[in-house]
């Protein structure tokens, strides 16, 4: 409201001191003929004032639009996008650099959501490819005659076949 409000109050205090200028070089004679034709058809050179006031106010509103707000509606949707998984490209608006970058974005998140796909598939490549040796190592490991444990650099037991476990048991009764 502002930003409409303040052109419209400069254009008047500059029209008011053009106005008191101009009636402070007139003589008498001219003041009063003057102050006639005002008082007859001032009322029509308000109505223009407010006119021209009213086509300034929506030309602002119209560059405010296209620039400020367009620019902060941008910001917004980019972040949606950074902070959440939203399919949907940004909708371009604004001026030609604005819709560029809107491009741009719908870009970055279209090349954003492929690389997450691919991600997601290398992974479920690789756990199958890891539950396929396991399979594997857990069947070589059931098949040996001697007594197998599998640990980690913490000591920590992660394979042992039934030998060792026979041979644990037999330990633990001991």
């Amino acid at each position: 409201v502002a930003a409409l409000l303040a052109p419209g109050l400069l254009l008047a205090l500059f029209a008011l001191g053009g106005g008191a200028a101009f009636w402070a070089t007139l003589d008498e004679p001219q003041r009063q003929v003057l102050g006639a034709a005002l008082n007859q058809s001032g009322m029509v050179l308000m109505l223009v004032g407010l006119g021209l006031w009213a086509l300034g106010a929506w030309g602002a509103n119209g560059l405010y639009q296209r620039h400020v707000a367009a620019a902060a509606r941008l910001l917004e949707q980019a972040q949606v996008r950074v902070d959440g998984e939203l399919p949907h490209q940004i909708a371009p608006a604004g001026s030609a650099a604005l819709q560029g970058l809107a491009q741009g974005l719908n870009q970055l998140v279209s090349q954003r959501t492929r690389l997450r796909e691919d991600m997601a598939q290398k992974v479920a490549e690789a756990s199958q490819r890891i539950d396929q040796e396991r399979g594997r190592l857990a069947a070589l490991m059931s098949e040996l005659t001697q007594s197998v444990v599998v640990c980690n650099l913490d000591g920590r037991i992660l394979l042992y076949n039934t030998r060792a476990r026979a041979q644990f048991r037999a330990l633990s009764a001991a």
